[in-house]
């Protein structure tokens, strides 16, 4: 068996298998296979994969995990780690987001949060941050006059 066909194999075992077969295979050396265990395992695989050097693994963990892990990532060194937590993250997690250093996780914030989040950062130091917010608030808007129309008719 090469070591494309073998890696294929652990990949399928990682969507498709069971629960034990990802204990298995939580640690592999391919990141490939590790992102699928992210994606299909359970919230203790996800505490192990975690620290992960990978983006792709913690992304996946943003995206699949729980709150708690969605916590310790909050802080992760990559921006586009931090904005998939503002994207599947609560409203809690997103008000810490308001204050992240970068520009562009404190316009997810706004694009995926509240009302009373988007005002906030209205008020945002960064042009880019209060123009994406200004946008997000019209179509939020537009949209609630929209439904509004289609209630009245």
């Amino acid at each position: 068996m090469s070591i494309d066909n073998e890696q294929e194999d652990k990949v399928w075992i990682a969507m498709h298998g069971n629960n034990r077969q990802r204990d298995m295979l939580v640690h592999d050396e391919s990141s490939d296979v590790r992102l699928c265990v992210a994606m299909c395992g359970t919230d203790e695989h996800r505490d192990k994969l975690i620290d992960d050097d990978e983006r792709t693994i913690r992304l996946a963990i943003a995206e699949f995990g729980n709150e708690s892990q969605r916590a310790l990532l909050l802080h992760d060194e990559d921006l586009f780690v931090r904005v998939k937590v503002a994207e599947c993250g609560s409203n809690s997690q997103r008000d810490l987001l308001l204050h992240d250093e970068d520009a562009f996780v404190r316009m997810a914030a706004s694009r995926y949060g509240t009302s009373k989040q988007r005002g906030l950062l209205l008020h945002d130091e960064d042009a880019s941050v209060k123009a994406a917010t200004t946008r997000y608030i019209t179509y939020e808007q537009r949209n609630k006059s929209k439904n509004n129309k289609r209630e009245d008719e």
